[in-house]
């Protein structure tokens, strides 16, 4: 965990708990079982920034980050894991009710998913 700085916000506690737990949920269940998970926060230009970064098998193949957010969306890696493919869909939804953006990406191994608090 690293946060840097002091930071107030306005924020719906039950949508930001949400959108961060679930995040870290799908951090730990579809990451490598070695890996550590990161959880980072911090602040630019008046705006907060929280990120969850984790470390997916190796020799697993990746989709295309855009379709983990979809309605029902299950990796055909994630056969063995419990859900729906619900969280995520939850979480671009909540983050645009509320006006977070979340942004997601793979760097090599890694999943990165970003919220932007505004």
């Amino acid at each position: 965990f690293s946060l840097r700085g002091r930071t107030l916000i306005n924020a719906h506690r039950f949508s930001l708990l949400t959108v961060v737990s679930n995040l870290l949920d799908n951090a730990f269940k579809y990451a490598q079982a070695d890996t550590t998970i990161y959880l980072r926060c911090w602040r630019r230009q008046g705006k907060l920034y929280i990120r969850v970064r984790n470390t997916m098998p190796a020799g697993q193949s990746h989709s295309d980050p855009a379709a983990w957010f979809e309605k029902y969306w299950r990796d055909s890696h994630s056969s063995d894991r419990h859900g729906m493919g619900l969280g995520l869909w939850l979480v671009r939804n909540i983050a645009k009710q509320e006006g977070y953006r979340v942004k997601a990406k793979r760097v090599g191994q890694q999943v990165v998913m970003t919220i932007v608090v505004q």
